[in-house]
């Protein structure tokens, strides 16, 4: 892997966390995580994962919702 496409994919992990974990906007997050703005993030998106960034934070709060509640 050359040094490009390692930083590519941490810059992509980076941006797993905060669609996951906070609600900030696609474009904060793309600045934040280093991918220059949405338009590069979706592109990245797509190469690595065959799905949007939207897509993405949908599906996973999704399956956060039909998770089943502890202690209920």
């Amino acid at each position: 892997m050359t040094p490009a496409k390692y930083l590519e994919k941490m810059r992509l992990d980076a941006a797993h966390r905060f669609l996951s974990e906070t609600d900030l906007g696609l474009k904060q997050i793309a600045l934040k995580c280093g991918l220059g703005g949405m338009v590069y993030m979706r592109r990245v998106f797509l190469r690595y994962l065959k799905i949007t960034p939207k897509f993405y934070r949908n599906s996973f709060r999704t399956s956060l919702e039909q998770e089943p509640s502890m202690g209920n």
